[in-house]
């Protein structure tokens, strides 16, 4: 430390000065940072001369309190307040500086503290967890404190107090984190109901948010943007050698940055080839160590990693040296994203990344589920819809022809509080809109001065609805949550119970239309109904169905710019749970909306709504009154005369995916691996919706008992 100058001036410290810089060196800082800190000691030393404060007598608060504040070293004092811990650590060691001072017990600290244990002991989460439940807490208990809560925060709580603070944060938040909010204060109000110190559990008056995950269009990343990501280290430097090698764990198994970031030493067998990996759920999995990322981590560990005393396998470049944080990993990532030129991304966007190029090398979805290490295929399939949406190959298979290869007629020749609450959460309450004034009217005639289970049970269950339907269920479900907002105002609210009043929808057996059948469907039209636009309209908007198995609301909705006539496809968007997706067309169907949207825009000038399809008047078509002329069709046509049920224009939807998988029997396709491609065409959420949707085929289910009897049998 001879090159510091303030050692040979003296001061209180300077007899530390040596000693500091050989523990710093001795965590791994490089030189200049070795010489910065004791600077900054030096810096400390001189102004506790000049104010006369003895070593006994130095705490942080004293330092950042006087010392920074009257900022003697200038406009560089406040970036360096975050190496005072380091500093005051040492001088403790060296036993020169009393302890900290213990931090001073509160009511609401100790309210914390009881908190803390309940989820430690009680319920067993992670520390991780538990930071963020009691941070949360923290704040929220606060808050009330200050604003008559007393010194816990909890006294005269209700849930006007919790729906309040709930909306200042949801104006912030996106969906995600709002979500998370949710959780964290229903935690918090079962614990409080447990000790006691809330009379009712107000959890359950804690409104829930509304928001479905992947809803966007995302932008894809092939194997060949993964390789590029690879590709962009520069393995000569230690730093890089180890993003390699997480880049590596990441896109070819799968990990996620969690259990990167806790890899040990110990956790790489290398003589069996196995990687232990510590996953969600305190889970614990053995996955293979492929010979290129045993490779990567080889090469890390011999020639990147630091020497140190953790076990952990990647270590920060920076000192003192310790194991990589989660948030780091992604760092890692988005590193390699900025040297490639691309859109930053996080990193289980790797994780996505390899389950859409295993599904489109051919493996089945339980496969990639035991890849991903998912306990269910509904997750899978989640990860696989996000990007086989964008996967325009894949999806343009699903695509059928238009109906007898023919165009259309007419075209052959030419190409309240609680309700403003709920909104503000994301909710869609138009049927409560429409059900609370029938409920508050209900429930002053019987005098009820708030929602209580059998007054809400006896208005739900009224006699003129037919129990068959679920007319009492939906009242039920608009009770429950006017009573959650009146829980908040009034203690003596009673919330009915999830379950109370159930409906079981009963499954209606579709009707599968043949080619033959869709082709008299648009006859029809073209003898039956008189306006030649009308006519152009209806066969075109059947056709289409027909041929892309679209929903009729979506159909009807799409607007001329959602056509991209270059890539010859149907941009659907925000439809069913807030989805968006890709519908490609084939050549056929392509040139049959060509043609209409030719003849419609030569007909009517100028347009007087955005839709692709439109009326008579140039208006946006009406869902009903489309589904009306599509009854006529059937019933003039005959079609469907000797079935059960008389088909309807959401079959068309059905017979789609039934001939989809007709065709991929027929050619010996591996349904199983192509199913979810149809869910995705479809904008189903899972393939649970799909399978229901084949449940009715007879000619499917023979073709699927036919293959199952010519499998090899196994033998005993």
């Amino acid at each position: 430390m001879g090159n510091v100058s303030w050692v040979h001036g003296g001061g209180p410290l300077a007899r530390l000065a040596e000693g500091y810089g050989v523990e710093l060196a001795r965590l791994g800082f490089t030189r200049n940072s070795v010489v910065t800190h004791v600077v900054l000691m030096g810096q400390l030393s001189r102004w506790m001369s000049e104010v006369e404060i003895d070593v006994g007598e130095l705490t942080e608060g004293r330092v950042e309190g006087s010392w920074m504040l009257g900022a003697p070293v200038g406009s560089g004092g406040c970036r360096r307040r975050g190496r005072w811990p380091r500093c005051f650590g040492y001088l403790r060691s060296q036993g020169v500086v009393p302890p900290p001072e213990a931090d001073r017990s509160t009511p609401l600290e100790e309210l914390l503290a009881r908190y803390r244990r309940y989820l430690v002991d009680d319920r067993g989460l992670a520390r991780s967890t538990v930071l963020n439940y009691e941070g949360r807490a923290r704040r929220f208990l606060s808050e009330r404190s200050l604003i008559g809560g007393g010194e816990t925060g909890v006294e005269r709580l209700c849930g006007a107090d919790v729906a309040g603070f709930l909306l200042r944060e949801c104006s912030r938040l996106a969906v995600g984190s709002a979500k998370n909010r949710v959780t964290d204060l229903r935690s918090l109000l079962r614990f409080l109901h447990l000790e006691g110190l809330i009379a009712g559990d107000l959890a359950a008056a804690v409104p829930p948010v509304a928001g479905w995950r992947d809803t966007a269009l995302p932008g894809p990343l092939a194997a060949a943007e993964v390789a590029e990501l690879l590709s962009s280290c520069d393995r000569s430097q230690p730093t890089e050698l180890r993003d390699f090698a997480i880049l590596m764990l990441l896109a070819r198994l799968g990990l996620r940055s969690c259990e990167v970031a806790g890899l040990e030493l110990d956790d790489i067998e290398w003589r069996a080839g196995e990687l232990r990996v510590r996953g969600k759920g305190r889970g614990e999995d053995r996955l293979p160590l492929l010979s290129e990322v045993g490779e990567a981590l080889a090469a890390y560990l011999r020639d990147g990693r630091p020497h140190a005393k953790t076990r952990k396998v990647f270590l920060t470049s920076l000192a003192p040296l310790r194991g990589l944080h989660p948030c780091s990993v992604g760092d890692v990532v988005r590193r390699a994203c900025q040297r490639t030129g691309r859109v930053a991304v996080g990193a289980h966007r790797l994780r996505h990344a390899l389950a859409t190029e295993l599904l489109r090398q051919g493996a089945a979805l339980p496969h990639i589920s035991q890849v991903l290490r998912h306990p269910d295929l509904a997750t899978t399939y989640w990860y696989l819809s996000a990007y086989a949406k964008v996967d325009l190959v894949a999806l343009g298979s699903v695509a059928q022809p238009w109906p007898g290869g023919e165009r259309c007629a007419g075209s052959s020749t030419r190409p309240t509080t609680t309700c403003g609450r709920g909104r503000a959460l994301g909710h869609n309450l138009e049927m409560a809109h429409r059900l609370l004034p029938d409920l508050v009217a209900d429930l002053d005639a019987v005098g009820a001065a708030t929602v209580t289970i059998d007054a809400a049970l006896a208005w739900a269950q009224r006699p003129e609805a037919d129990p068959a339907t679920s007319v009492w269920a939906r009242r039920m479900t608009v009770a429950r949550g006017f009573a959650r907002h009146m829980a908040g105002v009034d203690p003596r609210t009673e919330i009915p119970p999830v379950g109370l009043v159930t409906f079981r929808q009963r499954w209606r057996p579709p009707f599968i239309d043949s080619a033959a059948d869709i082709t008299a469907l648009l006859s029809a039209a073209r003898r039956t109904i008189p306006t030649p636009m009308r006519t152009a309209t209806v066969q075109t908007l059947v056709g289409l169905l027909a041929a892309t198995g679209m929903r009729v609301g979506e159909a009807i909705r799409f607007e001329r710019d959602d056509l991209d006539t270059a890539e010859g496809l149907i941009i659907v968007r925000q439809s069913k749970f807030g989805k968006s997706r890709l519908v490609p067309l084939q050549a056929s169907t392509l040139d049959a909306l060509c043609a209409y949207a030719e003849q419609r825009d030569r007909r009517l000038l100028p347009p007087k709504s955005p839709t692709f399809f439109i009326s008579t008047a140039g208006t946006r078509l009406l869902d009903a009154d489309f589904c009306k002329t599509f009854r006529r069709l059937v019933q003039a046509t005959g079609v469907g005369a000797g079935a059960p049920h008389r088909p309807r224009i959401h079959d068309l939807r059905h017979s789609v995916a039934v001939h989809t998988l007709v065709g991929w029997y027929r050619a010996g396709e591996d349904v199983g691996a192509l199913l979810p491609r149809l869910a995705t065409y479809l904008g189903h959420r899972d393939p649970c919706s799909t399978y229901w949707y084949l449940s009715a085929a007879p000619e499917l289910l023979a073709l699927a008992a036919g293959r199952l009897e010519a499998a090899p049998q196994a033998q005993p």
